[in-house]
Parts: structure tokens; C-alpha cells; sequence
């Protein structure tokens, strides 16, 4: 239903909009290098959330290519008249998979310049479907062109069944849709080729985001009003077949998959190679090279391209499917936890440029993160975080002691100092009362002055206990 729908990417677009407040938040706060949300995450939570949170993120990034690939596969089979052939479809994507990868291999340059093109492409396309829908004239079974009886008949929730025949519910279909806003994070993976990222990431974002938004709830409401139900639930090439002119669509179709999987594809490309370069984990240590010119990340993004090509081999991904949503939405909420911890502890270091948020916005985006993760599917959450959890204990033992100047120090003096300031020796009771010392030597080397450090050490009995050297 058309309400279902809108309330669908409200939340997804609310959760998506709160985090990007983070991320406009804490870019602007210092020095933004390579690496996009693994940079903010490990420089803000440590070294073991950075590690863990930025393989996955990688690992995300990289199936995630599949999914488009996969989609632009079934479009251009059908543009050519082809049957659905699972080996068809399979040859149509890796031939799409390595055109991007000799495409990103170029470089930054050449992604930034298809980009325009393909943003030239898909606008044509929205306008055109938009166009059609509200006057068109087709005659395509269960068109009626805009109605406020057909808008009325789609307002309601109508949830149908699944290609296996289970039942669809609203969470089902939001984790579904979720992955159609992970795109938020394209333009902070490219932080490292960025004349000015701190200022271009959240400016940036935060107007993708607000016009992404816009045309989903335009084609939402427009479409609901001009197509019956049962032609909604079972024609997904209804958009074509009420277009003027139905090549335009596919157009779109295939220039929004391209860019997703390039996007997906460079940037995934660069997160590992920031991985590498921080040596959280040795294996990864043939990634962190890059080209002489412009640092393009070689080694890194044809391993990208590896995980994509063997993702579109094994075919059916629907499970890896809900876990590598739960990848993105535990990134989010890092990214989220990251600003709410900065603000908190107060850091003398975060001092954002952008001013558009508080500590309730990155405290309401980790909730809706947390929540979204565990409401769409508790076993695959459950799985992402089991994966996260296990990722962060083997960094915490394996990688070495790397000052960052994360948050931990800042919380520990903030909470340390709020305890201190509460203690009242007018409200202390004699039963809790323990001695604080002051112990003034002039060499603390010395046989005579160790033993009297002893002897004040064995006095103090968890009290506070200063040695002064003088």
C-alpha cells in the first residue's frame, strides 16, 4: 500500500538522515583522511571498533555489488529478448563486473566524469516515468492513468507472499528496501580524493539524501494513484509499460545499477587499503600499495571485484542478503556512537564545523540503527554482530598499542571528574573513610626512601597515595 510504502522509507530515510548528521558532525571535527566511515569509526571509538567495523564494512561494499549487478543482468535480458537463464544472467553481470573494474582501475578521475553521465541518465528517467504515470496515455493492463479511487484502493497495507510463499510482513519488505539508502555512504569512501572532504562529505550527503528522498515519495504517491494492486504486486515492468517510450526506463534502470555497483566497487577498493595501511590485520598486508599516481588502491579493489565475481556465481543470496544489512546498519550506528561519545565526553577536539545536530540526534540515529537491525531479522542480527563482536576481540589481542586519541581517555577524565566532584567529606561516613597521602622524598632511589615508599604504600589501604619528589 501506498502507505506502507511511505512509511517505509520514512523510516529508513529518518535513520539514514539522523546518521548522516554524524557524519557531517564528526568530518568537520578534524582532519579527514583515506578510508571514509573506517577512518571516523577507529579514530573516534579505537583501534578494535575501527578494525572490526571497517572489515565488514568491506565485506558489505563488496557483496553488495552482486545486488546490483544482478538487477542490471535481468534488465538487459530482458531488453534483449532473453528467457531468465540463470547462466545468462550470471555471464550479463561479471561482463558488467569487469568493465567497472577496468573502469575504477583508471582511476577517481574517470569514476567522477560517468558519474555525471549517469546522473544525466537517471534524471531523464525519473522525469520521464513520472511524465508518463501522470500523462500517459498507454494502454498497459491495469493502468487508469492518475485516480483518486485507485489512489484510494492502494492506501491501505495489503501485504502478499514471497517467491517462496512466505508471508510478507513490514519489516520483511523494510529490510528489503534498506539497502536502496546504504548509498549514503559513496561520498565518504572517497574521502582520500576530496579537495575538502570535512566540508564536501556532509554537505554533500545530507542533499543526496534529501532529494533521493524526495523522488521516492513522488514515484510512491504517483504510481499509487495511477495502477491497480494486483498489477503492482505481480508486473514489475509497469514503469516501462506506461512509459512513452519504454527504452528510457531501462536506461535509468541500468545507469542507477551502474553507478551503485562502481560506487560500491571504488570505495570498497579504498577502505581496504586504508585496513592495510593501519596493519590491524596481517593478512591484509598486499593491500595497503597503491599507484605511484593518484594512490588508486590496485591490489585492493581487484580483491573487491574477486569477492563480487565469486557472490555472483553462487547465485541465491537472499540470507547474505539480510546479514549484509545488518553489516550496513551496525556501521551506522558506529558512526552514530562515534559523534554521541564525542559530544558527551566533551572532547577538546571535537569542534565540528557543522552545527546542524546534538548529542539527541546521534543518540535517536544509534537507537533507530539498533532497532531496525533487531526488528528486521534477529537471527541475521544476531549473526552480524556475533561476526563484529569476534572481529573486535581478535584486533583488541592481535594489533598493536596505537595512540589515536579516541574517545576512551576523554570518557575516562569526564567520568573520573564528574565522580570527583560529588565526593563530600562533610557527607562521609567513619566506615568509609580511607587515608590520603602525600609522601615527600628527596631521592626516591635511595634504599632508606624505597622503603619508605613501601611502608606508605602498605598505610594507604585503597586511599590516595602521591609521592613527591623533592
Amino acid at each position: 500500500g501506498v502507505i506502507g510504502a511511505l512509511l517505509t522509507f520514512s523510516l529508513s530515510g529518518l535513520t539514514v538522515f539522523l546518521t548522516v548528521l554524524s557524519i557531517a558532525a564528526v568530518s568537520t571535527s578534524g582532519n579527514m583522511r583515506a578510508g571514509g566511515a573506517y577512518f571516523l569509526i577507529s579514530r573516534t571509538l579505537g583501534v578494535e571498533a575501527g578494525g572490526s567495523i571497517g572489515l565488514v564494512f568491506f565485506a558489505a561494499n563488496s557483496v553488495g555489488i552482486t545486488f546490483y549487478l544482478v538487477a542490471l543482468a535481468e534488465e538487459v535480458d530482458s531488453l534483449v529478448g532473453g528467457t531468465g537463464d540463470p547462466w545468462m544472467i550470471k555471464a550479463y553481470a561479471s561482463g558488467s563486473l569487469l568493465l567497472l573494474l577496468l573502469v575504477s582501475m583508471v582511476g577517481a578521475s574517470l569514476f567522477t566524469k560517468l558519474n555525471l553521465v549517469v546522473l544525466a541518465a537517471m534524471v531523464i528517467s525519473i522525469i520521464a516515468a513520472i511524465v508518463s504515470f501522470l500523462m500517459g496515455t498507454a494502454e498497459s493492463p491495469g493502468y487508469t492513468g492518475p485516480s483518486l479511487d485507485t489512489l484510494s484502493n492502494n492506501l491501505l497495507f495489503d501485504y502478499g507472499t514471497d517467491d517462496q510463499g512466505k508471508p510478507m510482513d513490514f519489516f520483511a519488505v523494510l529490510i528489503i528496501v534498506f539497502p536502496a539508502m546504504t548509498g549514503i555512504m559513496a561520498g565518504a569512501n572517497m574521502s582520500g580524493d576530496l579537495k575538502s572532504p570535512g566540508e564536501s562529505i556532509g554537505k554533500g550527503t545530507l542533499w543526496a539524501v534529501f532529494i533521493a528522498i524526495t523522488v521516492y515519495f513522488c514515484l510512491i504517491v504517483v504510481i499509487g494513484a495511477s495502477v491497480e494492486r494486483d498489477t503492482l504486486q505481480n508486473n514489475l515492468n509497469i514503469m516501462q509499460d506506461v512509459c512513452f517510450w519504454s527504452p528510457l526506463i531501462a536506461i535509468g534502470l541500468i545507469a542507477s545499477t551502474v553507478s551503485s555497483a562502481l560506487g560500491n566497487l571504488v570505495g570498497s577498493g579504498r577502505i581496504l587499503q586504508a585496513l592495510a595501511r593501519d596493519e590491524l590485520f596481517p593478512f591484509l598486508f598486499p593491500f595497503k600499495w597503491g599507484t605511484q599516481k593518484g594512490d588508486e588502491p590496485i591490489p585492493a579493489t581487484l580483491f573487491a571485484w574477486a569477492i563480487a565475481q565469486a557472490c555472483i556465481f553462487i547465485g541465491s543470496l537472499d540470507a547474505v542478503a539480510a546479514i549484509i544489512s545488518g553489516f550496513f546498519l551496525l556501521v551506522y550506528w558506529a558512526v552514530n556512537a562515534s559523534c554521541l561519545l564525542m559530544r558527551l565526553a566533551s572532547a577538546p577536539n571535537f569542534r565540528p564545523k557543522f552545527r546542524f545536530f546534538s548529542w539527541h540526534t546521534a543518540l535517536a540515529g544509534a537507537i533507530a540503527c539498533l532497532v531496525l537491525l533487531f526488528l528486521s531479522s534477529a537471527v541475521y542480527a544476531s549473526v552480524a554482530v556475533v561476526v563484529v563482536f569476534g572481529l573486535f576481540i581478535y584486533v583488541g589481542y592481535t594489533a598493536d598499542n596505537t595512540d589515536w586519541g579516541d574517545v576512551t581517555q576523554a570518557l575516562l577524565f569526564h567520568q573520573v571528574r564528574k565522580y570527583l566532584l560529588r565526593l563530600d567529606e562533610r557527607r562521609l561516613h567513619p566506615k568509609n573513610w580511607r587515608p590520603s597521602l602525600l609522601l615527600c622524598v628527596q631521592d626516591p632511589s635511595t634504599r632508606e626512601s624505597l622503603h619508605l615508599i613501601d611502608f606508605a604504600n602498605n598505610l594507604k589501604k585503597g586511599g590516595l597515595y602521591v609521592i613527591g619528589h623533592v
